[in-house]
């Protein structure tokens, strides 16, 4: 059997992409024909802190609600949503500085709640990774490689395991924050898991 047309191999593996999805080698969750591991970006950022949306007046588009810092925290991922990989880093930037802060995880995701000073998107069963980090003297923390590894310690509705949809946001102290609550979000993130 001789196969006509051009390889459509997004993946690099030596195999056309719909066998891949066919044989179950790689999923393709929008049906669009196309391995999810191709499509970036493999995350989706969401519970910024728009105008009204800020608790006291202390909206922030393009992250979490504002902070003391005049500016809200953003939370980025890196590395990939492979689980096997284990590669996934999350990255809080713009925070107060030398605070202590942590990352909470939920599959649990919806729509904005006041919290503290900003504003909180995911749900229970809400679960913690260890440990506490501070956010030094730039204001930032990192959290992985080895979440995936890290997941399997907390509640199973948050494992990071192929199909999971989780997502991710960061609660740091903010002592002098705007709505005098002496904490804030970032905004959250979601990522859908691959193999």
């Amino acid at each position: 059997l001789e196969i006509a047309g051009p390889l459509y191999d997004c993946n690099g593996n030596g195999q056309d992409d719909s066998i891949d999805i066919a044989m179950s080698f790689s999923t393709d969750f929008n049906s669009n024909g196309i391995p999810a591991e191709c499509e970036p970006p493999f995350f989706t950022s969401f519970c910024d802190c728009s105008s009204p949306q800020g608790p006291c007046g202390n909206s922030y588009a393009a992250g979490g609600c504002m902070n003391s810092t005049g500016v809200g925290a953003i939370l980025t991922p890196s590395g990939s949503n492979s689980a096997s990989a284990n590669n996934l880093v999350l990255t809080c930037t713009q925070m107060p500085t030398n605070v202590s802060c942590i990352l909470f995880t939920s599959s649990n995701i919806g729509g904005p709640v006041f919290f503290k000073d900003g504003l909180r998107c995911l749900y229970g069963p809400i679960s913690r990774y260890q440990p506490v980090k501070n956010s030094g003297a730039l204001g930032t923390a990192n959290w992985g490689p080895g979440l995936t590894t890290q997941s399997f310690a907390l509640n199973p509705a948050n494992w990071i395991v192929s199909s999971a949809t989780i997502g991710f946001q960061t609660w740091y102290r903010d002592p002098t924050g705007p709505c005098s609550t002496f904490s804030n979000v970032s905004n959250a993130v979601q990522v859908l898991f691959i193999p």
